[in-house]
């Protein structure tokens, strides 16, 4: 699943998201001009939030779908109901990011940092969420139904009332982790790391 996700994504360009919109009425000017600057690519968001460090920035149900966004800065960004449908993630930074009720469906974040996210009630089905960090985050009610998690990091993460039916999960720290009302339906346990003692399994 990896290795069809990563040619999916290099057929896309040069770092530039693809499909970067604004739905008419949603947004104030500032938003807007953050929409603008996401279409320079990730490298240029970046350098712009080096120089405005401390500034609160908010994207919510901006539709990100299969932009290319490896590598952006989204940590501590609110994303609340964003579609990012078939996008690039790999190696992005979302560390804190408001995720709630997200679109994530094939998702490709490879590498990512989602440690501390808001994730309650997104939809990361079939997302590859290879090494990804998800250490602390908040993924209740999430739907992770036939995502690839290898190598991933879901220490502390809490799952209550999540869907992981047919996930995949190699080599998977889940120490810490609550699952709680979760369903595991043909979920693939390979080599993972479970604590009974700190884990709710219901």
């Amino acid at each position: 699943m990896g290795e069809q996700r990563l040619r999916l994504v290099k057929r896309r360009t040069n770092g530039v998201p693809l499909s970067v919109k604004a739905r008419a009425g949603k947004y104030d000017m500032a938003n807007r001009q953050q929409l603008d600057l996401l279409q320079k690519g990730s490298a240029a968001w970046n350098k712009w939030r080096q120089l405005h460090r401390g500034v609160r920035l908010s994207l919510r149900q901006a539709d990100l779908s299969e932009a290319d966004l490896a590598g952006i800065n989204f940590s501590d960004i609110d994303l609340h109901e964003a579609d990012l449908k078939d996008a690039n993630l790999s190696e992005a930074n979302l560390r804190g990011a408001d995720l709630s009720g997200a679109l994530l469906i094939w998702v490709y974040a490879r590498g990512a940092d989602l440690s501390e996210a808001d994730l309650r009630g997104a939809d990361l089905s079939g997302a590859d969420l290879s090494e990804v960090n998800l250490a602390y985050a908040d993924l209740r009610g999430a739907s992770l139904c036939g995502a690839y998690l290898k190598g991933a990091d879901l220490r502390g993460v809490n799952l209550s009332g999540a869907n992981l039916n047919e996930a995949v999960l190699i080599k998977v720290d889940l120490r810490g982790a609550v699952l709680e009302r979760a369903s595991l339906k043909k979920v693939r346990l390979v080599e993972t790391r479970l604590a009974q003692e700190e884990m709710t399994l219901v």
